[in-house]
């Protein structure tokens, strides 16, 4: 079945092997010290990773275009199970200073506790969040993250709701993802017929 994803394009390649262990957000943390970053976008509460630029790698994931394709694998070394995700949105941040909501906001699309993040921040300053959403039809995905129209529609809208309290505390300076985009994609992703068949009818999985 997941043949046809073995030939999706993607712009990166990562593993997603941590364990948020005390450092998850709090109601992550039921799941148990052991629950990881890649268990956690199967089960659609974590649609974000941080790159910070004292990071090696860091340019590679600055030059990633909204539109593009990453996958993720659950082993050090890129090995491994594995999913790919839309990236939906891709911005500068420095959480340095930065107020408790926005760090909540933070941490709600990383799966990560706000203290993790501002720890985080201060340690390492400056860097880029992709956002994204898993495509749907992977059977990685089978039992987990099941309504995955619900996860995209609650990502999109944290997105947007993102953008525009950035707007607000900048003064209108922080790069948007475009309203149109983001109207176009929640409603592509509440009329859309869930499995790999109906993504395959619907002109090919979004390459």
């Amino acid at each position: 079945r997941d043949e046809y994803f073995a030939d999706v394009p993607v712009a990166a390649e990562a593993s997603m092997y941590f364990k948020y262990g005390q450092s998850a957000r709090d109601d992550l943390k039921a799941q148990g010290p052991g629950y990881s970053t890649f268990e956690a976008i199967l089960d659609g509460e974590r649609t974000s990773t941080t790159r910070y630029d004292r990071w090696q790698g860091t340019e590679k994931w600055a030059g990633i275009k909204e539109g593009s394709n990453v996958r993720f694998y659950e082993e050090k070394g890129n090995k491994g199970r594995s999913v790919i995700v839309k990236v939906m949105d891709v911005r500068r941040i420095d959480h340095r200073g930065s107020d408790k909501e926005a760090l909540d906001r933070w941490s709600k699309a990383e799966g990560w506790s706000s203290e993790f993040g501002a720890q985080s921040a201060r340690k390492n300053g400056s860097g880029i969040q992709i956002r994204y959403i898993p495509l749907p039809g992977q059977a990685v995905l089978e039992g987990r993250a099941a309504d995955l129209a619900s996860v995209r529609k609650r990502s999109l809208d944290q997105i947007q709701s993102d953008a525009d309290y950035l707007d607000g505390r900048n003064g209108g300076t922080s790069r948007k993802m475009p309203e149109t985009q983001v109207e176009r994609s929640s409603k592509d992703q509440r009329s859309a017929p869930v499995g790999l068949a109906a993504a395959l009818m619907q002109g090919g999985m979004e390459r």
